[in-house]
């Protein structure tokens, strides 16, 4: 190293080489799939072969590609100390070498406090020891860290984890070591290779006992954050030993055993594993697939939780663009020529689709064998069902959101069913917040209107008032977010079906109706406010005059006798007429239109006092207007002549609001 690097801080790693790369989705393929073949210790010559961070490629590859030589068996990487650095080197040696340091580190490592995961400081410590001195503290730290091993103890079995992954990570780790009289300035990023296979000989007969028997409720998060730290930016070939276990043990795991708690500990470890692992687990993906989607159906609910994030782990990974020719040039001149049509980013959900039509398929057997009652939440039908609604949730709310649609759409019949499980209050939440989140995220263009016409299915024809109930807000908060992309007839197929469930037999669902078509109308343009197709029924309202359609439904509904047989008919037409008045009025808050005074009051307050909940709806509007005018109504009285606010006075329940308004 020279002394300008020094100063600029440059390093040079004498194993780490660049490699031309050909751009090829076959590269890719082969990058990725080599991650599970073990690194052969005996290999001669040495190739360049580990890639620990990120492996490239997804989107386009450079010209080359970053990876680093296996170490020699027996020489080391290291070059001598500058002399000027012996006498910190060796007071580094004499204490790291004696045993009775180790004792006096390992003490106040096992101090108790209260973190429940390792402490990174701690580990760091360590390995920069072992960086810096390779293995020769090793043998003075062996007795120490195996006595913390075998100790169950939390504080215990933490200072163990950090002592490990100082050990285990402290060679796989890039740290900066200058060296001022050398030409290069390298990291103990690697020992050589028989001094690390003298270090797994030791350690990995401890494996099976640290994570089969040790691991406790209280200790799980330790050895977790273990497996976060050890897999993290590193190539898993290096750590052989870990993922052969960790594999092994997912393989062999028993969904169904009387304690969950013996499955929840290889799936915590495995889901640290995948996750550090990023693109690199796409080796492992689809038989941890095949292996997790047979026990979906699990007794435990905390297994079937890891199911659904392995789901949706798997979705994101396997989520690739489709360039013809996986480099920069090709792909942003494909991004300008193909159609709009082509998913040259790859976002539509392909992956998991045999899966999702399957669980279409099993889902009606399951419903049919589905025993309703306080042991609802123990039936197949249950269990499969939060697991999913916990998968696609995960889903909506992950970079790939995009892709979920694609599954949630042949499932939105059973999702709309979810919701109206009165005996299983859990499944019917989850599906509902799962359908909420899913209109708040903008569909692939065209999906918008097979989303919509799933809706309309689920509101016209569901027989369950509780399914209708849930779904209109879903028709509003889609609207919002997706207004740009909904094609114009199907707003105006939108405002009909919301206008149908005014007149519907359930009350909650008039109102809730009522509310969403308020909230429509208050995002549309004015000139579309309510525009409806003439060739369509009862659609004669125009731009100018919105009410039309409610204020006749309202006169030409007249209420007979309570003992006729047609009462609750007529009083839930004119109810249905009065709820669309009112979602105009409500539709513009802060306004007065030109139309507004004549239907508050000349129409609204003629049915006053109409029988409930007629009469309910009209003071709840009243109350509405009072309450969102008051600030401006010095402006907004102006909209009204004397016979008008005298009326609307009326309406109100007490003359003083508009007396004072207009004085």
């Amino acid at each position: 190293m020279t002394l300008a690097d020094l100063a600029l801080t440059q390093t040079r790693n004498p194993l780490k080489m660049k490699v031309v790369a050909e751009p090829s989705h076959r590269l890719t393929s082969q990058v990725l799939s080599a991650y599970r073949e073990p690194f052969d210790v005996k290999q001669k010559p040495r190739k360049p072969l580990f890639l620990d961070r990120e492996p490239p490629g997804w989107v386009a590859w450079e010209n080359s590609i970053t990876l680093y030589l296996p170490p020699n068996p027996t020489i080391s990487v290291f070059q001598s100390w500058d002399p000027s650095s012996k006498d910190a080197v060796e007071t580094f040696r004499e204490s790291a070498t004696d045993a009775s340091y180790w004792e006096k580190v390992a003490g106040h490592y096992s101090e108790e406090n209260h973190e429940t995961v390792i402490t990174q400081d701690n580990v760091s410590f360590v390995k920069s020891i072992f960086q810096l001195l390779e293995d020769e503290p090793f043998e003075a730290l062996k007795p120490t860290l195996e006595n913390m091993i075998k100790n169950k103890d939390q504080n215990k079995q933490r200072a163990a984890a950090e002592l490990a992954a100082g050990v285990i990570c402290g060679k796989h780790t890039f740290f900066i070591h200058y060296r001022p009289s050398t030409d290069i300035s390298i990291g103990s990023k690697h020992w050589p290779t028989t001094k690390q296979q003298a270090l797994w000989k030791w350690f990995t007969p401890f494996i099976k006992q640290i994570f089969g028997q040790n691991i406790k409720t209280d200790t799980l998060m330790i050895w977790t954050s273990f497996f976060e730290y050890t897999f993290y930016r590193t190539d898993p070939r290096r750590v052989q030993p870990l993922v052969d276990y960790i594999v092994n043990e997912f393989q062999n795991i028993d969904y169904n055993a009387e304690m969950s708690f013996d499955g929840m500990k290889v799936l915590s470890l495995f889901r640290a594993f995948y996750e550090e692992l990023g693109r690199k687990f796409t080796a492992w993906a689809d038989d941890a697939l095949a292996r997790s989607w047979s026990e979906i159906n699990s007794e435990h609910d905390d297994l079937r939780a890891y199911i659904g994030e392995l789901l949706a782990f798997t979705q994101k990974i396997k989520w690739i663009p489709k360039p013809t020719l996986p480099n920069t040039e090709v792909f942003i001149k494909e991004c300008r020529v193909v159609p709009v049509e082509f998913d040259i980013m790859g976002m539509r959900g392909t992956f998991h689709m045999e899966r999702v039509l399957e669980l279409v398929d099993r889902f009606k057997v399951w419903r049919e064998e589905r025993v309703p009652g306080v042991r609802a939440f123990q039936s197949t039908y249950d269990r499969v069902g939060v697991t999913v609604c916990k998968w696609l949730y995960q889903s909506v709310h992950d970079v790939h959101a995009i892709s979920t649609f694609d599954y949630i759409l042949p499932l939105m019949p059973e999702l709309f069913r979810f919701t109206e499980l009165h005996d299983n209050p859990e499944l019917a939440n989850r599906a509902s917040t799962l359908m909420v989140r899913m209109c708040g995220v903008t569909p692939p263009l065209p999906m918008v209107s097979q989303i919509l016409d799933a809706i309309f299915e689920a509101i016209t024809n569901s027989p369950s008032w509780r399914v209708r109930l849930k779904a209109l807000p879903l028709v509003q908060v889609f609207y919002f977010r997706a207004v740009p992309l909904i094609p114009e007839i199907k707003i105006v197929e939108m405002l009909e079906v919301i206008c149908k469930c005014l007149d519907d037999e359930v009350v909650e669902v008039r109102e809730m109706a009522a509310t969403t078509l308020s909230g429509i109308l208050r995002l549309s343009p004015r000139r579309s406010v309510l525009t409806l197709k003439l060739d369509l029924p009862e659609s004669i309202i125009t731009p100018h005059r919105p009410q039309d359609r409610f204020v006749r439904l309202a006169k030409n509904s007249d209420i007979p006798a309570r003992q006729d047989p047609n009462y609750n008919k007529a009083i839930r037409q004119r109810h249905a007429a009065i709820l669309g008045i009112c979602a105009l009025v409500d539709s513009y808050p802060y306004t007065v239109e030109k139309w507004m005074p004549e239907l508050l009051t000349n129409v609204l307050a003629e049915h006053t006092y109409d029988p409930i909940p007629i009469s309910t709806t009209v003071r709840k509007c009243a109350g509405n207007f009072k309450r969102t005018h008051q600030d401006t109504w010095h402006e907004d009285a102006k909209r009204f002549d004397e016979d008008q606010l005298a009326a609307l006075s009326t309406l109100l329940t007490g003359s003083s609001y508009c007396k004072c308004a207009a004085e």
